[in-house]
C-alpha cells in the first residue's frame, strides 16, 4: 500500500507521536482546579510575570529571570550579535501591562526586554510589535529583545501591517520561542524545566511542574487537532491515498479477531493445554475474546480462561481466569495459584466470583502462560 510508505504521511506521524508523547495529563493540576481561564492570555502573562519578578514572593531573587535571559540567548543565532548581558539586568523591575506591553523587563540602565504573549493564539494588531519598539525607544531605552511567545510554532507573526518602520532592525530583536515545541527553544524545556532544576524552594518547584503540565496539555490539544486536518486535507486531495486508508483501518479492526483465531489454533495443537481442555471457543458477539472451558473434573482448578485480544503492543493479550461462585471450590482450589512463581492471587469480585486478569504483549507468552497454570494446577491439591 502506497499510505505506507508516503513519506509526507510518515512525516505528519512522526510528529503526532511527538507531541502524543509529551502530552501531560493534568490530574490533580491547581492551574485546572483553581480556574476556568487558562485559555486567555492575561493568565498565562501573570503567572510569568510573577515568576520572572526578582522581588516576587518565589524569594528565589533573580533566579528565574536569569534564565529567561538564558533561554532568549540561546535562541539567538550564533552570529547574532544581540547576546543579552545578565549582568545588565541586575536590580530589574518586571512590569504588567505599561504602554500595552504584556510584560516590561526594565533597569535603571536603561537595559529592557518586550515579552509579549500568545499563548492563547491571539490575532497580531496592526504594527503591534513596531509600536511596543517605538514606545521604549522613545523614552531612550535600549531594547535588547522583543520575545514572542505563542503556544506553538504554527503561529507566525503578521508584518503585513509593518509600513515605513526600521524592520529589518526589529526583526533582528524578534526572538520566537513558543511555549512548548519537540524541536527548536521553547518556554517549557528552556526556561520553566531548567528553572525547576536550580530552585530551592519546593512550593516555586511544584507550581512550575503544574503550569509545566498546563502548557504541554494545552500544545498536545492544539497540535494534535492541526495533524488531523492535515491528515484530513492529504486524504481529500488523494482520493487514492483515500481509499488505501480506509482500506487500512478495516484491516487494522479486523486484527484482533485474526489473534484470537491464531490464538485459538495454537491451543488446540498443544499437547500439554489439550488434554485438560474441554473446548476452545471464540465467544459469540465478542470476535477478539478466545474462552477456554476446562474438564469438568475434581482437578479443575479454575472453570474458564477469557482472553481478549485488542491492538496494544504492551497488553495485546488479557488473560482473565475465573471461578464462578456458584460452583464448588474448597480452600485449596481458590489458592493454588498463590504456589506459582510470579503474583496469581485471585480476587474476589462483588458477586462472588473469584477472578484475575494478567496483560502479554506477545502471543508465545500467552501460550507458555496457560501451561504454567495447567501444569500448576492439576500438580497442587491433588
Amino acid at each position: 500500500m502506497e499510505i505506507l510508505y508516503n513519506s509526507e504521511l510518515q512525516k505528519l506521524i512522526l510528529e503526532y507521536r511527538q507531541v502524543d508523547n509529551e502530552n501531560a495529563y493534568l490530574g490533580f493540576n491547581v492551574f485546572a482546579l483553581t480556574s476556568d481561564v487558562f485559555y486567555k492570555e492575561n493568565y498565562h502573562s501573570d503567572i510569568i510575570s510573577a515568576f520572572l519578578n526578582p522581588i516576587g514572593l518565589h524569594n528565589e531573587g533573580s533566579l528565574f529571570l536569569e534564565q529567561f535571559i538564558e533561554m532568549i540567548n540561546s535562541a539567538n543565532d550564533k552570529y547574532d550579535d544581540r547576546w543579552i548581558d545578565i549582568r545588565n539586568y541586575i536590580n530589574a523591575e518586571v512590569i504588567r501591562e505599561e504602554g500595552r506591553i504584556d510584560i516590561l523587563i526594565r533597569t535603571e540602565s536603561k537595559h529592557c526586554i518586550i515579552i509579549e504573549n500568545k499563548i492563547n493564539n491571539a490575532n497580531d494588531m496592526p504594527q503591534q510589535l513596531p509600536r511596543y519598539y517605538e514606545y521604549m525607544h522613545e523614552k531612550g531605552y535600549d531594547i535588547d529583545a522583543i520575545v514572542y511567545i505563542p503556544l506553538n510554532n504554527e503561529k507566525n507573526i503578521d508584518k503585513t501591517s509593518w509600513v515605513n518602520l526600521p524592520i529589518k532592525y526589529i526583526e533582528k530583536l524578534v526572538k520566537v520561542i513558543p511555549a512548548f515545541d519537540t524541536q527548536s527553544v521553547c518556554l517549557v524545556r528552556n526556561w520553566i524545566e531548567p528553572s525547576m532544576q536550580k530552585s530551592s524552594n519546593i512550593d516555586c518547584i511544584s507550581l512550575l511542574r503544574q503550569y509545566s503540565k498546563l502548557i504541554k496539555s494545552l500544545t498536545s490539544y492544539k497540535m494534535n487537532d492541526i495533524h488531523r486536518n492535515a491528515l484530513l486535507q492529504k486524504l481529500i486531495e488523494t482520493p487514492e491515498l483515500f481509499d488505501q486508508a480506509t482500506t487500512f483501518v478495516q484491516m487494522m479492526s479486523e486484527l484482533p479477531e485474526t489473534m484470537a483465531t491464531n490464538l485459538s489454533s495454537r491451543f488446540n495443537k498443544n499437547e500439554v493445554i489439550r488434554q485438560y481442555i474441554k473446548k476452545i471457543v471464540k465467544w459469540p458477539g465478542q470476535v477478539n475474546t478466545c474462552v477456554i472451558y476446562f474438564s469438568e473434573t475434581d482437578k479443575s482448578k479454575f472453570d474458564v480462561i477469557y482472553i481478549y485480544t485488542c491492538l496494544d503492543k504492551y497488553k495485546a493479550y488479557s488473560v482473565s481466569l475465573t471461578c464462578f461462585s456458584n460452583n464448588t471450590h474448597n480452600a485449596c482450589d481458590i489458592n493454588w495459584l498463590n504456589r506459582l512463581t510470579f503474583d496469581a492471587k485471585m480476587d474476589k469480585s462483588n458477586n462472588g466470583d473469584y477472578e484475575r486478569i494478567f496483560e502479554f504483549g506477545k502471543e508465545d507468552d500467552v501460550v507458555r502462560f496457560v501451561e504454567q497454570l495447567i501444569i500448576a494446577a492439576n500438580q497442587t491439591c491433588e
